[in-house]
């Protein structure tokens, strides 16, 4: 290890944070004195020099700690806590960073280092980064519920990150409409968020507003949040918004999501996004998986069992129905619970005999589960297939009535965004 080049990083880094100290601390009391109408002169009598007061206005030194208690009785601020603020700001500032490159060990650190008797907020807003990046749920939702009503109007930065946290909670969790009233809890916070925090605002803005069907007003949230990212540059987060930006392309114009897809390497996909990759890559080139429909299988990441890789398996059936394969399947299902019912139906669905059957399972299984998903895909799929079993079966009042019922649902979403 290069000891002197890490010296001089570490003092570089010591210096930057000490001149922007300085340089906050110095416009606010020079503000204060021109609010209160004094000189120079006047508001360091008795205190200090005059040359000394305009090094501390100017950002060109830090006082001492009699100008410190001296000026903020004069002035009528509190210095210390200023100081003492700028300092949280920056221990912030590097946790958001963390967060945002998704270091769980120097989100960990930061945690340890602030003591919660002097730091309560930031103590309590790095362990909810740090239950989130370790994928602790119930923790989450704990910390959420305490911390939201706690943090709403009084810390800004603070609240910002706890309201960006439980934004992308909400969206891992399907509950969009949620997700979409905490987003619009930011507007007019834009000067509050470090340009990490809006790439990942952007990122979700995006993101909800594909998964609830306003695919064209989703277009300008994906641009902003591009270029932020190529400025803040994080793989895992520029990943996720480059395949979900394929499949949204899917339904587009199929020959540019292919496109696409074929410029993202296989090599360039960690173990976080195979199972999305798989997905999109069953869906744009199904030969590939009904080839070797377990090799296939084999190739998802079982561990990480998202959203996707229960898609993945439930696709995989309908390309390929068989007692076989769902035999094989079948486990991965069994204890499926919330938030990923959309994709059992989806898979059972596969399996069962076509006609009545079908019309039964739809309308008795899985209609009453789709009418709580905020999901525009699963909800068109499954309404669609349902009112044209209907038709098919001359019953014509059930199949406007279902009809009636998906419009209302999905206008709902639509308004979401209104």
């Amino acid at each position: 290890m290069n000891y002197r080049r890490l010296k001089q990083k570490m003092e570089s880094e010591y210096n930057g944070r000490v001149n922007n100290l300085e340089k906050h601390l110095g416009e606010s009391l020079r503000k204060r004195r021109l609010e209160l109408k004094l000189t120079q002169s006047d508001a360091s009598a008795g205190i200090c020099s005059v040359s000394y007061l305009s090094k501390v206005e100017n950002s060109k030194m830090l006082p001492n700690r009699l100008f410190i208690r001296e000026m903020s009785k004069r002035m009528g601020m509190d210095l210390d806590a200023f100081i003492k603020s700028s300092t949280d700001t920056e221990i912030l500032d590097e946790g958001i960073k963390a967060y945002y490159h998704r270091e769980v060990g120097t989100l960990s650190r930061l945690k340890d280092n602030v003591k919660a008797a002097s730091h309560p907020t930031l103590q309590s807003v790095f362990a909810l980064m740090l239950a989130h990046l370790k994928g602790e749920k119930d923790e989450c939702d704990s910390l959420i519920s305490t911390l939201m009503p706690v943090f709403t109007g009084r810390n800004l930065r603070a609240s910002t990150v706890v309201v960006i946290v439980a934004i992308i909670h909400a969206f891992e969790q399907r509950t969009y409409r949620h997700a979409f009233s905490l987003l619009r809890t930011l507007e007019g916070c834009e000067e509050a968020l470090k340009p990490r925090l809006k790439a990942l605002k952007h990122m979700y803005a995006f993101l909800i507003k594909q998964k609830t069907g306003c695919l064209t007003s989703s277009i300008s949230d994906y641009e902003q949040a591009v270029r932020l990212m190529s400025d803040y540059p994080s793989p895992h987060h520029l990943l996720t918004i480059q395949l979900y930006r394929i499949h949204q392309m899917t339904f587009e114009n199929s020959k540019d999501a292919m496109k696409a897809f074929l410029n993202i390497s296989m090599e360039m996909i960690p173990d976080t996004h195979i199972n999305m990759y798989r997905a999109l890559q069953l869906k744009m080139i199904p030969e590939i998986a009904l080839k070797q429909p377990e090799g296939f299988i084999s190739c998802l990441n079982h561990e990480r069992r998202d959203t996707w890789f229960y898609r993945a398996l439930a696709s995989l059936s309908h390309l390929a129905p068989s007692a076989q394969l769902k035999a094989k399947l079948a486990p991965h299902f069994e204890d499926v619970r919330r938030p990923h019912l959309p994709e059992k139906m989806y898979f059972e669905g596969a399996f069962i005999e076509k006609g009545e059957a079908e019309h039964d399972f739809l309308k008795n299984v899985c209609l009453p589960i789709i009418m709580r998903c905020e999901e525009y895909e699963y909800i068109d799929h499954f309404t669609r297939r349902l009112s044209d079993l209907s038709m098919e079966q001359s019953r014509y009042k059930e199949a406007m009535s279902i009809l009636r019922r998906r419009h209302r649902l999905l206008s709902s979403l639509s308004q979401v965004h209104a």
